[in-house]
């Protein structure tokens, strides 16, 4: 008997075998891209897993939020003069705001005539006014808004002097936040010898706090390509040396790391600030070592064998093999599971898998008759597993409730034991400390590093990187300089009150990536008194109890979304796959008048995971077609299809609306070229709005000539690059770019 029981598994083992190859078939078969996926999490991951592999696990601001900061200033026979602006908010009585604006010179002369224009990001509306003989504007009635200050003055030429054409930018925020980070050129020091001059400069940030490596750029206002001139040192220092005079601007570059890894928190370490990853490291860091292995794109089909091997060893331990290979299959062909395995960048499925390892290791580590030499080291590996699973995400811990309840009900059963025998207080604590203390000091080995990774990061050993939001504000009100970060508490999502209305939305969904949840009931029904069955079903409850009573989890009914959020929900697969498991094989598949049902059941899921699973990815996949640049990799086309019509603006249209026309195709026409940034941009304005808007030309595209004052119109894809992460725009962080190969085109008027 046992040697038939055994050829009838290794059938099993082999069925399941076949089926794990047709799970990483159908994942792989559908294309992916870290580089482009759908989701930004997990650009996010894989972005901080490049970034752990070059030895970075935190940024300066100015590496995060990148640079892109500007000086105009003109040189005469008197000496050099460029603008300050200057804000002062009030609030009257009736709660309405007003903002002054004084523009000055270097000097702190006024500048009269000045033109100022006030961009509202929300209500997208351009305020402009002029400077009074003061170089005072005042705005009234203003709402509560982030906006950007743009300031142009120009000065006509008089007698052989050359105009004075200078321009200055400033972003602002009423609606008390406090002015966000921005970057900026200081003139230190001026110092002249006959014609030649030196320009000390300096290039800072909103804490006054020096920026090392930015790329400086020269630029001779009213014609010319610019020129590289060099790059500031580790105190943010460059001095110019020129004998060249009238209106010029020199543009500071620095590229960021915020493509790289869109999901960041900004957080204060010391006196300063740095950014971190928003999310648990551990998943970046196992990526990242697989990254480095050439096996990334693997990741999931990689912990998909992982979490069968797992289930199929828990379920065997606890029921048998047929139970082990009923939920084995149920695990492999759950939606959510196929989903996340296709989703190689999250980190969820890959938590589920060592929180797995980890329970089932422990469990073999305490069963009876088990020799020392194999329970310790089980029982250690088993605590460091589940310890990753926590370094991957933190609310993985919650099943540490389940684990709990299992260990608090064998020590009762053994205290019921002992009882009979007389003998109970050390016994006891034995077989208590032998079953948690190699477990614990596993789980410690992993748990005391994150602690101090919060502790350096977060303020405390239980502080987490979602307390921090990813936007900085500066207040320099007074003259003292001080930052702040948006906080927050992960806490503060789960909400049993506020989460009654989506239920219903959420319990459609789950059940809709997890059907076999339904033989839970029947599952009790067949094994109510039996431990293992109470462990599993406590091991459902501490996921799903945390994340039904969050209320915005899988409450879309937009099915990408809805579908991504049931991730939430993995922890508690595997458990609810074997309760399946032993649910199909005692009430259908052990009776044989029954059988056939119960194939048909198990067949019905196998075909409803791979449906579901199908959907989702096919939902993901024209998720990303929707989105501008959107493809199925990362060769997909950088702008949208050729045939979509051009939408004919303005600079003024675009600058009261970036948000609205971002990632667009545009034309503007009458456009008057101003002036070079650097080979591939250039500056220009319409008769609309003085303030200069930038085209990049992208590689390939060769324009007409173009020189100061030269017409032309163009089309192309615009864009907003919050470089800085304000959420304001500004003039400098918009631009229309041009490819070669499309209907993008710059014509000569």
């Amino acid at each position: 008997m046992k040697l038939k029981g055994l050829v009838k598994e290794r059938y099993g083992v082999v069925s399941l075998a076949v089926i794990f190859v047709m799970c990483s078939v159908f994942v792989l078969s559908h294309p992916h891209s870290f580089e482009n996926a759908t989701v930004p999490d997990e650009r996010s991951y894989y972005g901080w897993a490049r970034l752990y592999n070059e030895g970075i696990y935190e940024m300066p601001l100015y590496d995060w939020f990148g640079v892109q900061a500007g000086l105009d200033y003109h040189v005469n026979a008197s000496g050099i003069h460029y603008l300050e602006i200057h804000e002062r908010l009030t609030q009257s009585g009736g709660g309405t705001l007003s903002l002054e604006i004084r523009v000055t010179m270097q000097d702190g002369g006024g500048v009269a005539g000045a033109q100022v224009h006030l961009f509202l990001q929300r209500t997208r509306v351009d305020l402009s006014g002029s400077t009074n003989s003061s170089g005072a504007v005042l705005f009234s009635n203003l709402p509560k808004t982030p906006m950007s200050i743009a300031v142009h003055y120009y000065k006509a030429p008089q007698g052989t002097r050359p105009p004075i054409d200078l321009g200055a930018f400033a972003p602002y925020d009423t609606s008390g936040i406090g002015e966000p980070y921005q970057t900026r050129i200081d003139v230190v020091n001026y110092s002249s010898t006959g014609s030649q001059y030196e320009l000390a400069l300096r290039l800072v940030d909103s804490l006054d706090d020096p920026v090392p490596g930015v790329n400086l750029t020269y630029v001779v206002r009213g014609g010319g390509q610019p020129q590289p001139i060099g790059v500031t040192d580790g105190d943010g220092a460059y001095t110019l040396t020129s004998t060249r005079q009238g209106s010029q601007s020199i543009i500071g570059k620095k590229d960021s790391r915020r493509g790289l890894a869109p999901i960041a928190s900004v957080v204060p370490q010391g006196d300063g600030y740095v950014v971190v990853n928003h999310w648990a490291p551990g998943y970046s860091v196992i990526l990242g070592i697989l990254d480095r292995a050439h096996l990334a794109d693997f990741t999931g089909v990689l912990m998909m064998a992982m979490a069968l091997v797992a289930t199929y060893m828990l379920a065997r331990r606890l029921f048998g093999w047929k139970v082990a290979m009923v939920s084995g299959i149920l695990q492999l062909t759950c939606g959510a599971a196929l989903l996340l395995i296709w989703t190689v960048g999250m980190a969820d499925y890959a938590s589920m898998a060592f929180a797995l390892v980890g329970i089932w290791l422990l469990i073999e580590a305490i069963l009876p008759r088990r020799p020392w030499y194999l329970s310790i080291p089980l029982g250690f590996f088993g605590g460091a597993a589940f310890g990753v699973s926590v370094w991957i995400r933190y609310s993985t811990a919650s099943l540490l409730l389940a684990v709990l309840f299992l260990i608090l009900a064998i020590s009762f059963k053994d205290w019921k034991e002992l009882r009979v025998k007389g003998k109970i207080a050390l016994p006891l604590a034995k077989r208590f400390i032998a079953r948690t203390v190699p477990f614990a000091a596993g789980l410690a080995l992993l748990l005391v590093p994150l602690a101090i990774y919060n502790s350096t990061y977060f303020g405390g050993p239980f502080g987490a990187s979602h307390n921090y939001g990813g936007q900085i504000s500066i207040d320099s009100s007074g003259g003292n300089v001080s930052a702040s970060v948006v906080t927050g508490s992960v806490y503060s999502n789960f909400d049993p009150m506020g989460s009654i209305p989506t239920m219903a939305v959420r319990l459609h969904w789950l059940f809709t990536v997890m059907p076999f949840l339904l033989l839970l009931p029947a599952a009790l029904y067949i094994g109510w008194r039996r431990l293992p069955v109470l462990f599993l079903f406590a091991w459902v409850l501490s996921n799903l109890l945390l994340y039904m009573f969050i209320p915005w989890v899988a409450s879309w009914w937009e099915a990408a979304r809805a579908m991504e959020d049931t991730r939430y929900f993995l922890p508690a697969m595997p458990s609810a796959a074997i309760l399946g498991g032993l649910a199909i094989t005692q009430c259908f598949l052990v009776p044989r008048r029954r059988r056939a049902l119960g194939v048909i059941i198990l067949a019905f899921f196998v075909v409803a995971g791979f449906a579901v699973a199908q959907v989702a990815i096919d939902a993901q996949v024209e998720r990303l077609a929707n989105q501008p640049g959107g493809g199925p990799g990362p060769s997909g086309p950088p702008n949208p299809t050729p045939e979509q019509n051009y939408t004919v603006l303005t600079v003024r249209q675009l600058l009261g609306g970036p948000g609205v026309y971002s990632d667009t195709l545009v034309e503007v026409r009458n456009c008057t070229f101003d002036r070079w940034i650097d080979s591939s941009s250039f500056l220009f304005r319409d008769a609309s709005s003085p303030v200069l808007l930038r085209v990049t030309l992208l590689p390939g595209y060769v324009p007409p000539t173009l020189s100061a004052g030269t017409m032309f119109h163009v089309k192309g894809v615009f864009l907003w690059n919050d470089n800085n992460g304000d959420t304001i725009p500004q003039p400098q962080e918009l631009l229309i770019t041009v490819k070669v190969g499309t209907t993008d085109s710059i014509v000569l008027a």
